[in-house]
């Protein structure tokens, strides 16, 4: 899903938010709506969203850290902040543009596989391996 959202574009449109270059550094887009997006998918309440980011590698993955970190890196009260900044048009947007995407890779001439096996789609390919020390 991640890669689905042209996060750029709406980086662009996130960063006009701020014209100001005074005050404190803004969350960069992909942390602030990754986490809108996962706390919107999966009903977190703001303090539920918070830990399990910071439990769960996957969640960090999603929004854009480039390594597991063991805590979140904002608290809960960020996200009221979050939640004012990014409007719901920007919310609804990303949600079009994954859910165009998705449709175009399910064309009939999208198919990926051989015909040996029918019409099943071939398998992503992996793009890198995780690392966790316990």
């Amino acid at each position: 899903m991640a890669d689905s959202i042209p996060w750029d574009e709406f980086g662009t449109k996130y960063a006009g938010l701020f014209p100001s270059g005074t005050g404190n550094v803004a969350k960069p887009l992909r942390m602030a709506l990754g986490a809108l997006i996962i706390q919107a998918k999966f009903q977190y309440s703001d303090r539920e969203l918070v830990e399990q980011i910071a439990e769960n590698p996957y969640l960090q993955r999603f929004y854009g850290l480039p390594s597991y970190q063991e805590q979140a890196p904002f608290n809960a009260s960020m996200l009221v902040l979050l939640g004012k900044r990014i409007t719901m048009e920007m919310v609804m947007e990303a949600n079009e543009s994954v859910l165009s995407r998705k449709n175009d890779r399910k064309g009939p001439l999208s198919l990926n596989s051989s015909t040996e096996k029918g019409s099943q789609e071939k398998e992503p390919e992996n793009k890198g391996f995780l690392t966790l020390e316990m």
